[in-house]
């Protein structure tokens, strides 16, 4: 036990840090919205790779091609993304763009310089859809409704510990995962709603899993009247193996979004891997640190 209260300690440390640190951050700047919310327009120009100048080329043919075109840098709004391979343009307006003829104009840029003229330049202009007010009420709804049905499945099935772990587990993975977004700067447009959903639907998942070992584990060695907590670390110590294997396979899902989908999509992926890996290391952590909670008590009681 010695152990793992030193574990359970530093989890616990860890996780309050992060929450007071990012709810701060959070209550002081908002989540980093430069792409944000709101219905609109945006310019996207990228380059496959950085070399040399060529980001700077594109931003600045880029911001040349608008003014050309009657736009001032007072109307629209800019975020780079992707290691600075891309950059966005985001209007309130649609200032009906030609993506081709953008991408032309660009790439004649970096084709007058010697030493970058290899890179090749992509534009896009399409209209984007911000977040509406009802759409991230019946995104907090259908959370709420998720939240609540891994309760009551894992009330049933692992009964009252493992509910309370599950419940635990997937509201604080949600609440980290939020706080790291508001730390880690990573942009929170397009799909900040559906990821902390993604991070409390992980949590409650690892959780009921990690409960249910536990608990047959305990049903092992009931006769002997074990340490709940000493079968907390020996379950943490079983099931490391497969945590890192899940770790792996979201970095990897992560991975695909943006390979197989436009630049853009690499905000998703870093998303995606943030929500992954803190639903991770909180059910990791928390999960067998609440059910030995709960089932401690329970057997101090009856005792």
């Amino acid at each position: 036990m010695k152990v793992l209260s030193k574990k359970f300690k530093l989890f616990i440390a860890i996780t309050l840090a992060v929450l007071v640190v990012g709810m701060s951050l959070l209550g002081f700047l908002n989540f980093n919205q430069a792409v944000d919310y709101k219905n609109g327009y945006e310019v996207r120009v990228s380059v496959e790779h950085k070399a040399g100048n060529a980001f700077e080329v594109i931003e600045s043919a880029t911001e040349e091609y608008l003014a050309s075109k009657g736009i001032k840098a007072a109307e629209y709004a800019t975020q780079k993304i992707n290691e600075g391979k891309v950059v966005i343009y985001k209007f309130e307006n649609d200032v009906k763009i030609n993506e081709d003829d953008l991408e032309k104009f660009v790439q004649a840029k970096l084709d007058a310089q010697p030493e970058i003229k290899e890179i090749t330049a992509t534009a896009e202009y399409s209209e984007v859809k911000g977040y509406a007010n009802f759409e991230t009420g019946w995104m907090l709804l259908g959370l709420g409704v998720g939240v609540l049905v891994a309760f009551i499945y894992a009330l049933i099935m692992e009964k009252l510990s493992g509910a309370v772990a599950t419940l635990g587990v997937s509201i604080i993975s949600a609440l980290v995962y939020t706080a790291l977004m508001a730390i880690t700067r990573i942009p929170a447009y397009p799909a900040i709603g559906s990821t902390i959903c993604l991070a409390a639907a992980i949590g409650a998942v690892l959780a009921i899993y990690t409960a249910s070992k536990c608990k047959a584990e305990f049903k092992k060695t009931a006769a002997a009247k074990p340490d709940v907590f000493a079968i907390a670390e020996k379950v943490m110590k079983k099931e490391l193996k497969n945590y890192i294997i899940f770790a792996i396979a979201v970095v990897l899902a992560a991975l695909c979004v943006c390979v197989f989908f436009n630049a853009y999509m690499a905000i998703v992926g870093a998303q995606i891997v943030l929500a992954g890996l803190s639903a991770l290391a909180v059910s990791y952590f928390g999960a067998p640190l609440v059910w030995a909670l709960i089932k401690g008590c329970k057997k101090s009681k009856k005792a």
